[in-house]
């Protein structure tokens, strides 16, 4: 739950995701100074259906489809009210 917090309060992931940049390394930072131990090992990080990190190492993904993942997300075409789906 921290982690989560720690995500969706980060000024440097809402800034990629306002600038439609599927940044994972932003979305990593963010986990690790949420100040809770987890296995660095273990990250996954996933856009949308979009796998960026596995096993706490980045995954080669279509990068121009992730950011229109986010343009849509940002119009409500995916997800209801603007909401861009994280995980991790």
């Amino acid at each position: 739950r921290q982690i989560a917090k720690s995500i969706a309060g980060s000024s440097l992931v809402k800034s990629a995701i306002f600038g439609r940049d599927p940044n994972w390394g932003r979305i990593a930072a963010a986990a690790g100074y949420a100040g809770v131990p987890f296995e660095q090992e273990n990250l996954r990080v996933q856009l949308g259906d979009f796998l960026m990190m596995e096993n706490g190492q980045p995954l080669t993904f279509d990068r121009a489809a992730a950011s229109n993942y986010l343009k849509q997300a940002a119009a409500g075409a995916y997800l209801k009210e603007d909401t861009v789906l994280i995980s991790v």
